[in-house]
């Protein structure tokens, strides 16, 4: 379970970081830059709610379409998303927080992780939405 005093952090990653599907690619691109903005924007926020560290919770997933050869894996997609990763720790680094990473094998521990949390940041995906439906009443969501 996430501290109390822990800001959780979900990021769509994996497939959507294909530059080659100009939907996707733009999505990922918008991820990173509305993130940046709520991180800068609360920071004062996290601070005055006692925010002691920032957990991103996030998969490389990449989905396979056989039907029309969509979201396969390649070593640009993957570094993509490094570089996003990095791009992020970067970020949370400069806020005076490290980044504490949470990615299991089994989705479940990451879901149970993310509806757990007392403060929380969505991602552009529907899982998202998903976590933000079992969270409780009393977790804060910062949009």
């Amino acid at each position: 379970l996430p501290e109390a005093s822990e800001l959780v952090v979900h990021l769509r990653c994996g497939d959507y970081f294909d530059r080659k599907d100009g939907f996707y690619w733009q999505k990922s691109l918008n991820q990173e830059n509305n993130l940046n903005k709520l991180l800068d924007q609360n920071f004062y926020q996290f601070q005055y709610d006692g925010i002691k560290k920032i957990s991103i919770v996030t998969a490389l997933h990449f989905g396979a379409n056989e039907l029309n050869n969509k979201y396969f894996y390649s070593d640009e997609i993957y570094n993509e998303n490094l570089k996003f990763l990095k791009n992020v720790e970067s970020k949370i680094n400069s806020l005076g927080y490290e980044l504490n990473l949470v990615s299991n094998n089994d989705f479940d521990l990451d879901l149970c992780y993310m509806v757990n949390s007392n403060f929380f940041i969505k991602s552009i995906s529907n899982v998202s939405n998903i976590i933000e439906k079992c969270l409780s009443k009393n977790t804060i969501i910062y949009k």
